[in-house]
């Protein structure tokens, strides 16, 4: 019996559904006003929880026999903490994180899990097909400029990410024009392409030493769908540690839009 502790997006679906193929039974906790609707024909058991109820989700993961889960999708973190209201186990977790940064809370919630011995897996475990690898996906090649954009960007993409700032960065003529914070990549996708115009590329990393069980950063349809919107021409992402989510949709949607994705 696996566990999976679902957020927002399409991720937690796709794991479900993978980990189901192989024979896994699943018990689902759904994160209320994050997870979607769909979850639930892929759990043998499911209950809506709170990300802030770490004992009570612990609780249920040991009625039900559950010894490993998986945590995964998107957390809104400026939306998250207006309904702060944590229960004791999950105060005393995030008074003794050493800041409120989102790893530093994440390792502690992985941390609570891990010490009540319900291990938190990889998400490769189910999704490794979807970690991208070297190459350009699209028709679509970056040209010479945005391939100058990218490698002057990447290095500064990894320090903000490794700094826990963001993940995201827009770059036009080697010049940095939006860095994401905790606003999350789309509204820095939109801030930089109102700022930069036609031509400006975004850039996400991962962590130097990034942790795959906790906040595996990726792209999807909806970011391409934000770079229409912002009139991006190109996104970098770094292979071997990042998903790219629905690679079929999103690699469809750029192509239409002549939008170019590279992983480096």
């Amino acid at each position: 019996m696996i566990g999976l502790i679902a957020c927002g997006g399409p991720l937690p679906g796709m794991f479900a559904e993978n980990a189901a193929k192989r024979g896994e039974e699943l018990v689902i906790i759904g994160v209320k006003g994050m997870a979607e609707p769909g979850l639930k024909k892929f759990a043998k058991i499911y209950y809506e929880g709170n990300i802030f109820r770490l004992g009570a989700m612990i609780k249920i993961f040991k009625e039900e026999g559950v010894n490993k889960a998986g945590m995964l999708g998107r957390i809104e973190k400026v939306d998250l903490f207006r309904d702060f209201r944590p229960d004791l186990k999950t105060l005393r977790l995030v008074l003794g994180a050493k800041d409120r940064r989102d790893i530093s809370l994440l390792k502690a919630l992985v941390g609570g899990f891990e010490k009540e011995g319900i291990k938190i897996i990889p998400v490769t475990k189910y999704l490794s097909e979807h970690i991208a690898t070297k190459g350009v996906y699209t028709r679509r090649k970056p040209s010479p400029m945005e391939l100058a954009d990218i490698k002057f960007g990447i290095p500064i993409a990894k320090a903000i990410t490794d700094l826990d700032v963001g993940q995201t960065i827009v770059v036009k003529n080697k010049n940095v024009l939006a860095v994401e914070a905790v606003e999350r990549t789309n509204k820095a996708l939109l801030r930089g392409g109102t700022l930069g115009g036609k031509g400006s590329v975004a850039i996400k990393t991962a962590r130097t030493k990034q942790d795959m069980r906790m906040d595996v950063p990726g792209i999807g349809v909806e970011t391409i769908e934000t770079m229409i919107k912002g009139n991006l021409s190109c996104i970098a992402i770094e292979a071997g540690k990042m998903l790219l989510i629905e690679k079929e949709k999103t690699v469809k949607l750029a192509d239409k839009n002549r939008i170019a994705i590279i992983a480096v």
